[in-house]
């Protein structure tokens, strides 16, 4: 089938609202020189002019309900960049701030000899959530490029979230070849001398598993934690 790209764009289907409106215009103009129509032709005209009427409103209600689609999905991308702006920069800071009280808890039990068990689940917070600083440093930006059409926003975002997706089940990976082994003796261990460990276990082997960045974080502060209720 041959596209007709040598028509204006309006008259390419959808129509641009209006087109029918000159249609009508061109065929009302028509029937003003024809004195003395017949009754059957009146009624014909005035059907298609009625049809007429009917496809502009159609047309017109489409290309409104386009536009207010096209201006949905430019505020929900607005919000979406604010959003992820705000999520990475408070994941950033929470990182950060979590990794100072880490290396503060280590330099208190600097001391202890490397076998304890205090000392070890410390340290492992310290190692992880500093693993977890350095890779939110590479983190890709999540819905924070802006696109110019619905079509290239919904083919970015998706872009974007598939390359998010590779990055956090990378890091699940990283962490598990990393840690996984330490976390799961050290907890166990914590375990065994009566630490409420609550379902810690679980989670962290859950979260790696499918790269969930704040519940490894989560991970990493508890162990710090369950290391501080140990006795020096």
């Amino acid at each position: 089938m041959v596209s007709a790209s040598w028509l204006p764009i309006c008259l390419h289907w959808p129509f641009c609202p209006g087109v029918f409106i000159a249609v009508l215009a061109v065929l009302a103009a028509a029937v003003t020189f024809w004195e003395k129509p017949p009754r059957l032709v009146k009624v014909i005209f005035t059907f298609i002019f009625l049809i007429l009427m009917s496809c502009e409103v159609w047309m017109m209600s489409k290309d409104r309900n386009a536009h207010d689609i096209a201006e949905q999905t430019a505020r929900d991308t607005e919000r979406q960049h604010f959003e992820a702006t705000m999520t990475r920069f408070e994941n950033l800071q929470r990182t950060s701030e979590d990794l100072k009280e880490a290396k503060i808890r280590v330099q208190r039990i600097a001391a202890k000899p490397v076998e304890s068990l205090k000392k070890r689940a410390l340290v492992l917070s310290e190692n992880i959530l500093q693993f977890l600083a350095d890779r939110a440093q590479t983190q890709p930006q999540f819905g924070l490029t802006r696109y110019n059409t619905r079509e290239e926003t919904t083919a970015g975002m998706a872009r974007e979230s598939q390359e998010y997706e590779r990055y956090t089940k990378e890091t699940g990976s990283i962490y598990l070849s990393r840690f996984g082994v330490q976390v799961a003796e050290i907890l166990g261990e914590l375990k065994a001398r009566g630490i409420d460990i609550g379902s810690s276990e679980l989670k962290c082997i859950w979260a790696a598993d499918v790269g969930n960045t704040l519940t490894l974080r989560e991970c990493g502060v508890n162990l710090g934690l369950f290391g501080e209720r140990l006795p020096d």
